[in-house]
Order: structure tokens, then sequence, then C-alpha cells
């Protein structure tokens, strides 16, 4: 099983679960009362049953993130070597905060009101919004600021560029006919050809600009909501998030270049 999925989702649900009816329950029985009067604190009172139903939360959730890491290490090629144990580590303490950060939300709606039902109502709402909502919107809100063109108009106004520079130079140069094909751009005067290179490699380097800008406001603005914040830290400390994910296609890229490089200089060596 996903243990991001787990932790988000379900895990998160039952801390609001314990915890909508935290202090409307008493109320609704009418035991907060008694309590109070017998010179308990609200604070205590409150500070009790929090700490007492959270606890019981990481209990239960401790009991599962050590089956989950035993299969883990029987059924799987990891192994606590290295830094895994201390990024093992960190996962379960995120996930401890994670769930108080849940438990704490469901508690503070739970003071609020007098009875369970809106309660329950409003405490399911927030979840389905710090859950679902929030880290979905960021992204068509990114877009929204950031304005990036598709790879197939980028491709078109490269294309485009190409020729408004070909036709000037022609019409500037018309003695000149050294010309020869050049791949997706049709023929192109060789003394024109670096300064064509420099326009369509500076539209290249604004859509990356634009791209990686985009990228960063979807992230920031996901982090607005806990999940997205675990989500990128649980990324982060199993080495799949996004930098990671670039790093990787940077290190296959300069891997296929060694390799076409290394097959050519074997291949048009004179032994």
């Amino acid at each position: 099983p996903d243990l991001l999925f787990v932790v988000k989702v379900l895990v998160s649900l039952l801390a609001i679960l314990f915890s909508f009816n935290l202090i409307c329950q008493e109320r609704e029985r009418g035991t907060l009362k008694l309590m109070l009067v017998n010179n308990a604190s609200r604070g205590s009172i409150f500070a009790g049953k929090f700490l007492g139903g959270l606890t019981s939360i990481w209990i239960a959730f401790t009991t599962a993130f050590l089956i989950y890491l035993l299969a883990l290490l029987m059924f799987t090629p990891v192994t606590l070597q290295g830094e895994v144990p201390a990024r093992i580590s960190m996962l379960y303490v995120t996930s401890l905060l994670f769930i108080a950060v849940f438990f704490s939300i469901g508690s503070a709606i739970s003071a609020f009101f007098r009875t369970s039902a809106p309660s329950l109502i409003i405490s399911l709402f927030a979840w389905l919004l710090l859950v679902f909502a929030l880290p979905g919107i960021s992204s068509l809100l990114a877009q929204q600021f950031v304005q990036v063109d598709s790879p197939q108009k980028v491709a078109r106004m490269k294309l485009e560029k190409a020729q408004e520079l070909e036709r000037k130079y022609t019409e500037e140069h018309p003695e000149d006919t050294n010309v020869s094909n050049t791949a997706g751009y049709g023929r192109r005067h060789d003394a024109n050809r670096e300064n064509v290179n420099a326009a369509l490699a500076k539209i290249d380097a604004e859509y990356v600009r634009k791209k990686e800008l985009q990228m960063q406001l979807t992230t920031t603005l996901a982090r607005v909501s806990p999940v997205g914040s675990m989500t990128y830290l649980y990324s982060s400390l199993a080495g799949n998030g996004i930098n990671d994910v670039i790093r990787y296609q940077d290190d296959l890229i300069y891997t296929n270049e060694m390799v076409n490089d290394e097959v050519t200089r074997i291949m048009t060596s004179p032994e």
C-alpha cells in the first residue's frame, strides 16, 4: 500500500473522526458541567482529552508503521543502511505531526458546537477542503497567474521566427547563395545560422523559465495545505520529488550523450 495515501487520506480522516466530538459530546451529555464543578479547569480538561485521544491514534499508527516497515524489509530490496534509517525516522515524525494537525483541527471545531452532528459536518468539510480541494486548486491557480505556452505553440513560434529571420536575411543579402537544408526549418543560409539558433534558444529559454516559475508557484500554493506540505516533504525524503525527477532525467541525458560519443569514437577509430 501507498504510505503517503494511507497517511494523508485514511489516517487524517481517522484523526478527524476521533476528535470531532471531543468537547461537544461532553456538552451534549451534560458531563462537562460536572467536570467543571470538580475544580477542574477548562484547560486541563481539554488538554487531558486531547492528549489521550491523540496518543491513542499515535499508538495505532506506530504499530501499523512498524508492520509496514517490516514488510518492506522482508519483501523489497530496502535495507537499513546509510541514510535510510534517518529518512525513515523523519517520515515517521512527520506523520505524527501531520496526525496532530488534523486532530487539533477536529478538536478546535468540536469546541465551537454544543452537539456532535454539526461538528461532524464541519470537520468533514474541513478535511475535504484540506486533503483534496486545496492541493488540486493550486495547479489551476498557478496556471492562471503564469501563462505557459504549449510545446506545440512553442515549436510553431520557433518555426515562424526562423522563417522570418531567414526571409529578412535573404532580402538584405540577395548575393549570398550559400544555403543548406536544416532539419525542421527548411533551407537556411549558413551565414545566418548562428543568428537563427540564438533566437530559437531564446524562445526555449523563455519557455523553460515560465515552466519553472509555474512549477514553483504551484508548489508554494499547495503548501498552504498541510497535505501539500507533507506530500512534498515525503517526496523529498523518499527521493522521488520533482527535483529528484529532474536530476534523474538530466543524468539519463548525460549518460546517453556519453554513450553516443563513445560509440562514435569507437566506430570512427582507425583501429
